[in-house]
């Protein structure tokens, strides 16, 4: 692994992280055009170059050398210029470790170029939402495996974390807030939810389609960039050796019940959703989002599930439900139903609704051995009515089914005259007559399926064991301080008790947000509750008895302020996902609490405000003209020198105006 110092240009190698004694950054990124490589610095290096202030060093490498090193870090780590992409093994080695790294650095910079400063990120059609960092493959591993992340705006500028934005980028990739803030282990969510985070995401090459996962999936494999799809096709295999979870196999189209036979109905077609395995991350997307929230089940949970249609002879739970690729095909061990036409092979999974989800199956004809060797998925000619996204003359392929009275004794029953039922591909809308079917009879078989190419892992996150005992220390970053200028609000930095911006403050302490013009003020008190657990309070009350914001018509300040409940002080270690919001639809003070890196022993404290009057104050601030020159009247607080917390209000005019008042 090599790193770049951040004390002067050198690269410097290191043949494990555990021998890097101090702690590194690394940065995450889109790349875009004049990127640095490893040769580049190497030249620079050669050249005599010690500073990262020569412009050959490149903006990108520069500034995130400044942030890095701001925050105190001796060493930081860029994709770009720290790997050797000339040396095949290296690469590789990189490829196969990258998750690794991301999770073992102590902060991680997420830099959106298209992303302003002065971004709303909370409004759904900012540009923060629509950055092109979550449409790519790789910034999915960059985005799960850090224990912090900052991301940073084109300028460098702080926007928050990704504790504290849990919930936004919950709506924006996919992934739950639980696996984003370490409060769910990655482990226990399914394969087909995981895969479905990347089913929209790209990548320059096909292969890193494949690479770019295996993180997820605590997978290493061989990287041969020119095998094309082959490279999603043995990601997929490597999960099957290390887990159980058939979720990896419940892809494609839902058949919700069947037409009639006829001539015209093909019982099988050989096309991309025959495949036992999907060719790529998209297949578990599909606009299927329930689908995709599929839960993995134990063998025996089947039985129980499924009772209400099918009877499943006794397990025995000394049956290994094993997955092995054979030259005869994929040997499954699952229960089994079988009819006239098609089986249905029970998946030791359930949908949302809990209902099991089963796989479409029908016997090879032409098989050569006595050993029962299965297709998958079976395709239907669309008929006028049935699938109105096909042609007159195309067929519908459907690999699964949900396990429902009707559909099971329909599936079974097909080809039959005496069936009557209809074609649907919608999830849910089967209708179960009065009628009770005859329950069918599953039994554990060992089963072959074809067409298919040569499970949850045990990796815990280093974060995830964090210490039982409270923190007794909180830090508040520097850069809130721009945040909040964002929305008019400054920090009282030397009232009582008040924390000092970018170090570790002892508890108990008070944070005090002043907005001058709208005279009010944000009282944020942090402390332990019964000498045991660590608390937080906000309170949001007046703060100076003029009311110079009520000229602003497009604020209404006749709202009443937030007086908080009489309840106890929130614990921290109770809110969800580390974050707890404070106050109305109005005026929202959200908090988030995140263990800092640098001191496992302190808590990082971040604000986010929210509501109708705080968005008010941030775009009237927003269309204040820059510049001195063209500032607008404005109320300021100058603190006294003798007294840390007292404030003296002065009246600034913008120059070029004439004044008729006196100044004050």
């Amino acid at each position: 692994m090599w790193l770049l110092s951040t004390a002067s240009l050198k690269l410097e190698e290191f043949k494990d992280t555990s021998q890097v004694k101090v702690r590194y950054a690394i940065l995450s990124h889109v790349w875009q055009e004049d990127e640095k490589t490893f040769q580049h610095i190497r030249e620079l290096q050669s050249k005599g170059v010690q500073t990262y202030e020569d412009q050959d060093v490149g903006s990108k490498i520069r500034r995130c050398i400044n942030v890095a090193k701001s925050l105190g870090f001796e060493w930081l780590w860029i994709d770009t210029c720290c790997i050797d992409k000339t040396s095949s093994s290296e690469l590789e080695e990189s490829i196969n470790s990258m998750f690794k790294w991301y999770a073992e650095a102590d902060v991680c910079f997420a830099y959106l170029f298209d992303v302003p400063a002065d971004c709303y990120i909370e409004a759904p059609q900012s540009e923060f939402w629509r950055s092109k960092w979550f449409t790519r493959g790789w910034t999915l591993q960059e985005l799960i495996a850090p224990r912090q992340l900052i991301f940073m705006s084109a300028q460098w500028v702080a926007l928050g974390t990704k504790a504290a934005l849990a919930d936004i980028l919950e709506e924006i990739t996919g992934v739950d807030a639980e696996i984003l803030t370490f409060r769910r282990a990655l482990q226990h969510v399914g394969v087909a939810r995981r895969l479905s985070w990347a089913s929209r995401r790209i990548t320059s090459k096909v292969e890193d389609k494949a690479y770019s996962l295996m993180g997820l999936f605590d997978v290493t494999m061989p990287t041969i960039y020119g095998e094309g799809m082959k490279a999603f096709r043995r990601l997929q295999e490597e999960i099957m050796k290390r887990s159980h979870d058939y979720t990896l196999f419940a892809w494609g189209r839902t058949l919700s019940s069947v037409m009639p036979y006829s001539q015209e109905t093909r019982r099988h077609k050989r096309d991309m959703s025959s495949r036992l395995f999907a060719l790529s991350p998209s297949s578990f997307g599909n606009g299927t989002p329930k689908r995709a929230r599929l839960t993995p089940i134990r063998l025996d949970a089947v039985k129980k599930i499924v009772s209400n249609c099918i009877l499943v002879a006794d397990l025995k739970m000394q049956v290994l439900r094993e997955v092995t690729v054979t030259s005869y095909g994929v040997r499954c061990h699952l229960p089994v139903v079988h009819g006239k036409t098609f089986s249905i092979a029970l998946l030791p999974c359930k949908n949302s609704a809990g209902e099991c989800v089963g796989l479409l199956l029908w016997r090879n004809p032409d098989s050569r051995s006595d050993l029962p060797q299965y297709f998958v998925g079976a395709s239907f000619q669309s008929v006028e009515g049935i699938d109105s996204l096909q042609g007159p003359h195309e067929s519908t392929g459907y690999r699964l089914i949900n396990i429902r009275p009707s559909i099971v004794e329909a599936i079974l029953n097909f080809g039959q005259q005496s069936s009557n039922l209809s074609l649907s591909c919608a999830s849910g809308s089967g209708n179960d007559n009065v009628t009770k079917p005859r329950k069918a009879r599953a039994s554990l078989e060992k089963i072959y399926i074809i067409d298919t190419l040569p499970s949850t892992f045990p990796v815990v996150h280093p974060w995830m064991h964090l210490s039982n005992s409270e923190t007794c220390r909180i830090l508040i970053p520097v850069w809130l301080l721009d945040y909040l200028d964002l929305f008019g609000f400054i920090i009282l930095e030397r009232a009582p008790a008040s924390p000092i911006l970018g170090e570790s403050t002892a508890l108990p302490c008070t944070l005090t947000l002043i907005h001058p013009r709208a005279g009010e003020r944000i009282t944020i008190h942090l402390g332990l509750h019964n000498q045991s657990h660590l608390c937080a309070s906000v309170i949001i009350d007046s703060a100076v008895d003029g009311r110079e914001g009520s000229s602003n018509a497009s604020i209404d300040w006749s709202r009443p302020l937030y007086c908080p409940p009489d309840v106890p002080p929130q614990r921290i270690r109770d809110w969800t996902n580390g974050s707890k919001s404070f106050g109305d639809e109005h005026r929202t003070v959200r908090l988030t609490a995140t263990r800092w890196p640098m001191d496992a022993d302190c808590y990082h404290f971040e604000i986010r405000l929210k509501g109708t009057v705080y968005a008010s104050l941030r775009s009237v601030r927003c269309l204040r003209p820059h510049g001195f020159a063209y500032m607008e009247e404005q109320w300021i607080f100058l603190r006294a020198a003798s007294s840390g917390h007292s404030c003296v209000r002065l009246r600034v005019a913008p120059p070029h105006q004439d004044s008729h008042q006196p100044d004050k």
